[in-house]
């Protein structure tokens, strides 16, 4: 009987390190105890591992890493969160660019936006159309709608062709390229003579295609 009992006393010992093991490493605990490490290659290890996990502790991680200190660790935790399979990706990455960060983790946040195959296409559109954004803003904004490849944004990605800021010009170029699938001669760091030229030749052949 004794045996018996031990036998079972084991068994359920051995149940609650597998259900301890599954939670430090699948549910993303031991990547929760590195993102509160004061070394940055700590938090950059906590994000690798949480990458492509949905439990809810990974996503309170990830969000909580979107604002880190570090430009490198906020930048990944962006990434990660997109990529991740939580439910709530579009809508947590919808929050990161809507305000309150800086201007790099909003253009990582809409360049993500930009990947998720559910997200609104306005969204991008309007940021870039804000020419009171943040010019690293706006080009993550064009750099999402490359991934779109929406005809819908192709006449605010024209526009901005002429966009004060070189980025956001050559990301929209790039935009335009991706979702017609046809290079246009255009040179996002040419002077402003010429690049109204080319904008002009880009017009009338997306207009002759009743793309504009």
């Amino acid at each position: 009987m004794n045996r018996k009992i031990a036998l079972g006393v084991g068994c359920l010992a051995v149940a609650a390190v597998a259900a301890w093991m599954g939670y430090w490493y699948g549910y993303g605990a031991r990547a929760a105890h590195l993102a509160a490490s004061d070394d940055p290659a700590d938090r950059l290890e906590a994000i690798r591992q949480l990458r492509g996990k949905g439990s809810a502790l990974a996503e309170r991680t990830l969000v909580t890493l979107a604002d880190d200190p570090d430009p490198r660790v906020a930048a990944w935790a962006v990434r990660a969160l997109a990529a991740s399979p939580v439910d709530r990706r579009a809508e947590l990455l919808g929050a990161l660019l809507a305000g309150g960060r800086t201007p790099a983790i909003r253009a990582e946040a809409a360049q993500a936006v930009g990947k998720l195959p559910d997200t609104d296409v306005q969204i991008l559109i309007d940021v870039l159309n804000n020419d009171s954004e943040e010019p690293a803003v706006r080009a993550g904004a064009a750099r999402g709608l490359s991934h779109k490849k929406s005809l819908e944004a192709l006449p605010t990605l024209v526009e901005k062709l002429n966009d004060p800021d070189q980025a956001v010009r050559l990301w929209s170029i790039t935009a335009i390229h991706s979702t017609v699938v046809v290079r246009f001669p255009y040179q996002a760091e040419a002077p402003p003579a010429k690049r109204a030229e080319q904008i002009s030749n880009i017009k009338r052949i997306l207009k002759k295609h009743n793309l504009l």
